[in-house]
């Protein structure tokens, strides 16, 4: 822990905390460092000096919090009883916080050594360092869990060995909403935005409920204290498109506004994405969709917080999106996509263990058609979706030993979409939750909670969850055990003839909804261990995760019809349906591990060994690499007016099985090669404010040798400049 410098003075004024942020090393000040006072609405950051000041403070005991990335987190106890009081941090370097907080694992603040939930951190340095434009890049290259996937209709990802439908993104906590193909669109959340990334692994539906079956990722935004607060930054990506050996290049931009006084903050955030055409095949793509079609994405948000005292805070924020997409083929409509978020949530600290809080959130996505007509353009809508929720969440800390967290919620979400030949289908939850948190002694910690659904199709679903913690010493033993629920999605239940799009196929594919569709449900466990000090930190997870009634589009066949007017017959038609296997199970061993190696110099790695099989056929499951691992290493230097980082990544992907669509009407699996991709970057800062950004992207030039099958989507070496600035 870095040393705090206190000293109390007496004079005729308001009650208030003062002082300043600096490294401990070199006693420069810390711009930005988050601090506030825990159950409290206060807090704010610390300025280009390094100070900060928290005023209308009444009487009382409070938990002063310090935070700043790179830095260990400080916390003071401080007694204000007086007018004024003054508490400087001296903070020290540190790659690894254990006193970081988490929130996402219990939904209750919680210093991350000290959560019985594994959570992984994904911070804002390592998304600047990165040059990251598009959040699934940050998740890939520090998670080898997760695997960024691409197909000729939509970007979507897995999480340990599960598709996009399993594994829940929030934004602060709220859902977000509107899919294709089971992904939502992370072209929405802004990377400049991010505070910090929180990932929860496995069943969590005890606290987040339908699709938590493989996990939870929980986006932190940026909240702004300082008086005023302006950074903006563009990106170019060159590179050459494989097909017609052009160069071209990807744009991204972003600007952001931070005002705050008196009780009133602000933060308007805006960003935009260009991504150019390319092609990974021989240009005339798959089907006549290319590998990245035209696109253009833009995203406007705006979030106001009012501190009415340190006992009520009021939040409100509101986020326009908009996507469009121009398709190389002619015969198929480009697409336009929106989105519109809004919500309101009050924070109140009734006592000084005790909190309520209140929330609205409602996200409405649509997707159109956009049909060219000669000069002229038409459009259409082609899906539609409205998500509500509404919740009340009561925290209760019971003496020191015991955290009560009680909740109720109601989701409603309404969807048509033509594509599917479905409209206006609706979906209700009402929902309770309780969890209870017990620190049996210093070391020992439980956790179990409880949820009970009440759905609109599938009535009463109750799904309890357990974890404890055994920390003694610098060693740390988890264990947990959650049943998940997942509810069939309104295209599971009610598609009706989508064409499924395949290439160099002789006859049609179709899909169909169930309506006789059951949940799936799953039970995961899983036991880890952990050993951290202030420079090494490495954590093994065995995780198992069986899933019964998984839901599959590929195992019902309802119809085959024949054209027998060739010899001999062949198959001119086959029709699926949305069907349940009754039992899969996916087993995997991840290692996490962090180096300080030097001040300034680290290496961390994340590898993944999975084992995924459908149990009621004995077969592995398609799409699932058995390897997976991403390594960084990371070096930073600070001199006075000047700050240097490089980024080293390297992605490995291991070999895995994919549905071979080119066979005819009984497809096999075909074994796609490993691959390694290898990522440099580095940031030059000039008076904490003027920022340069050199690197290069798949350094080595790594290309697909099985395109039709995209495995591998990169168009080859890419050159990154960008600059930012920020006061």
């Amino acid at each position: 822990m870095g040393s705090i410098l206190l000293f109390t003075q007496f004079a005729t004024a308001q009650h208030r905390v003062a002082g300043t942020i600096t490294n401990s090393k070199n006693n420069e000040a810390l711009v930005g460092a988050n601090i506030y006072l825990e159950g409290t609405t206060f807090g704010t950051a610390s300025d280009k000096e390094g100070k900060y000041e928290i005023t209308g403070i009444p009487n009382g005991t409070y938990k002063l919090r310090a935070s700043y990335h790179g830095y260990k987190t400080e916390e003071y106890r401080l007694e204000i009883y007086q007018n004024k009081s003054s508490v400087h941090f001296r903070m020290e370097e540190n790659s690894i916080d254990l006193n970081a907080i988490v929130v996402t694992g219990t939904r209750t603040e919680r210093q991350i050594s000290e959560s019985p939930v594994l959570t992984q951190l994904i911070d804002k340095k390592a998304i600047q360092r990165q040059g990251i434009t598009y959040l699934p890049q940050a998740l890939a290259n520090n998670n080898a869990s997760f695997e960024g996937l691409v197909d000729i209709e939509v970007k979507s990802f897995s999480f340990d060995g599960l598709n996009a439908q399993y594994t829940i993104f929030l934004v602060d906590g709220e859902r977000l909403a509107g899919e294709t193909k089971g992904a939502d669109d992370l072209s929405r959340i802004n990377p400049s935005n991010v505070e910090r990334i929180e990932i929860v692994k496995g069943a969590a539906s005890t606290l987040y409920g339908s699709n938590a079956i493989g996990g939870v990722v929980n986006i932190i935004t940026r909240d702004i204290s300082r008086p005023l607060e302006v950074n903006a930054g563009v990106q170019t990506t060159l590179y050459t498109n494989p097909a017609t050996k052009n160069g071209q290049s990807e744009e991204y931009a972003y600007a952001n506004v931070g005002l705050s006084k008196g009780k009133l903050s602000s933060f308007t955030n805006a960003k935009f994405n260009n991504y150019a055409a390319y092609d990974i095949n021989e240009g005339d793509g798959i089907q006549g969709f290319l590998t990245q079609e035209n696109e253009d994405n833009y995203k406007l948000s705006q979030k106001l917080v009012f501190r009415l005292n340190n006992q009520w805070a009021f939040t409100g924020y509101a986020s326009y999106y908009q996507l469009d997409r121009n398709y190389q083929r002619q015969d198929y409509p480009d697409k336009k996509s929106n989105d519109f978020i809004y919500g309101l949530k009050t924070t109140f600290y009734p006592f000084e263990k005790g909190k309520l809080e209140l929330s609205w959130h409602s996200d409405h996505n649509k997707i159109y058609d956009i049909h060219n007509l000669g000069t002229e353009k038409s459009d259409s809508l082609n899906y539609d979706n409205l998500h509500q929720n509404a919740r009340l969440l009561g925290q209760l800390k019971v003496a020191d030993f015991n955290d009560i967290t009680l909740g109720i919620e109601y989701i409603r979400e309404k969807q048509s979409s033509l594509q599917n030949s479905f409209e206006d289908k609706l979906l209700e939850n009402f929902i309770i939750y309780l969890q209870n948190e017990i620190s049996i002694t210093r070391d020992l910690k439980f956790v179990a909670g409880a949820r009970t659904e009440f759905h609109s199709n599938y009535g009463t679903q109750f799904t309890p969850q357990f974890s404890t913690m055994f920390s003694p010493g610098k060693l740390t033993f988890r264990g947990s055990f959650g049943q998940g629920f997942r509810a069939p999605s309104a295209k599971e239940l009610y598609t009706s003839k989508f064409e499924i799009p395949a290439n160099r196929l002789p006859f049609g594919i179709f899909l169909d909804g169930n309506p006789d569709l059951k949940p799936e449900t799953s039970n995961y466990y899983s036991v880890s261990a952990q050993f951290s000090d202030e420079k090494f930190d490495v954590s093994i997870n065995y995780a198992m995760n069986d899933i019964d009634q998984l839901i599959t589009n590929q195992d019902s066949i309802t119809n085959q019809i024949m054209n027998f007017q060739t010899n001999p017959p062949s198959v001119q038609r086959i029709d699926y349906i949305y069907s349940n296997v009754e039992e899969a199970s996916i087993k995997s061993l991840n290692l996490l591990a962090r180096y300080q190696i030097l001040k300034g110099l680290a290496f961390s790695v994340s590898y993944i060994y999975t084992d995924a099989k459908n149990i009621t056929q004995n077969e592995v499951l398609p799409n699932v690499r058995k390897h997976n691992a991403r390594a960084n290493l990371d070096f930073n230097r600070s001199f006075k007016k000047y700050t240097v980082t490089t980024n080293l990544n390297a992605s490995y992907y291991g070999t895995k099985k994919v549905i071979d669509i080119y066979t005819g009407q009984d497809p096999s699996l075909v074994k796609l090669s490993d691959f390694m991709l290898w990522r440099f970057m580095t940031t030059h800062t000039f008076k904490n404010r003027y920022t340069a950004k050199i690197g290069i992207n798949n350094l080595f030039d790594k290309t697909d040798d099985r395109p039709e099958y995209f495995n591998l989507t990169s168009p080859g070496r890419m050159f990154i400049l960008g600059a930012s600035v920020s006061f």
